[in-house]
């Protein structure tokens, strides 16, 4: 699937430099750190918040506000907290936590996909998505693996490619109820803490960005968020040492940048634009 970078949106008149980076300080001070921690979901590196992070995106990614997405993953979240522990009950008892949280007659459907999908992560996960992380890293691993022993013309081409978090898409989108678009909101979020999968941003993200001048695409975020346009990482980084302290920034550099995403969401979900577009200025 096509990165969002290559997905230009209409742009407002671009500000200046200045201007921008004063914009995303400000909103990143106003919003918080990302929008599921917005809505009361940490983003952290273990299973249970993992878990209650991806059916989030799912929730969000059916196209009802936020908010009441939110409301219906945090009513799941309160009875379950874990995959492991959402897969010992029947969908009738996820459908009657849905439907108290407001979920109306998409109650029994989402049930049935969320125990589905608690059903695979804890069978084939042991209900840790850090699992699925660690198979794909192992995966591609292997393919790196073949092609270090293909030519050395196509030395560039296979380090790039390395990069791409495609295995993690593929492995993700073969779950219950997750899709291209689900895995988009996730990796939005999830990039703070696995920054293999980032720099990246949302359709959303780069539309909302676009509106308030700061531009519509990627590169145009990970420059103004101290971060480098993918395509020139891998030509970075040859020495162990250059490679760990190249990790350590593109971690800090994928937080801030779903700090942003987060921001930029907020702003677009609540039609906060004018607002958004005083933070320019000084």
């Amino acid at each position: 699937m096509p990165r969002s970078a290559s997905t230009p949106a209409r742009e407002r008149p671009a500000l200046g430099i200045d201007e921008r980076r004063r914009l995303i300080r400000r909103l990143i001070a106003e919003e918080g750190r990302g929008l599921a921690e917005a809505y009361g979901f940490p983003v952290t590196n273990n299973p249970s918040r993992l878990f209650a992070l991806l059916y989030l995106s799912m929730l969000t990614a059916g196209r009802r506000p936020v908010r009441a997405a939110a409301g219906l993953a945090e009513a799941v979240h309160s009875e379950w907290d874990s995959a492991g522990r959402m897969a010992t009950v029947q969908p009738e008892r996820i459908a009657d936590v849905l439907r108290r949280a407001g979920a109306g007659s998409t109650a029994a459907k989402l049930a049935g996909t969320l125990s589905a999908l608690a059903r695979q992560v804890a069978t084939e996960y042991h209900g840790d998505l850090r699992r699925l992380r660690q198979q794909a890293a192992r995966q591609q691993a292997a393919r790196q693996q073949a092609a270090r022993q293909q030519a050395a013309r196509q030395q560039a081409a296979r380090q790039q490619a390395a990069r791409e978090p495609t295995t993690v898409r593929r492995m993700l989108t073969r779950l219950p109820g997750i899709d291209d678009r689900t895995v988009d909101l996730f990796f939005r979020e999830v990039q703070m803490v696995w920054p293999e999968v980032g720099p990246f941003a949302d359709r959303r993200t780069l539309a909302a960005a676009a509106r308030l001048g700061l531009g519509g695409r990627l590169d145009d975020l990970t420059a103004l968020t101290g971060g480098a346009p993918r395509r020139g990482r891998a030509e970075k980084g040859r020495a162990e040492k250059g490679r760990a302290e190249k990790g350590r920034a593109e971690k800090g550099n994928s937080e801030k940048l779903a700090w942003l995403a987060g921001a930029l969401t907020i702003v677009d979900e609540e039609n906060r634009y004018a607002h958004a577009r005083t933070l320019a200025h000084a």
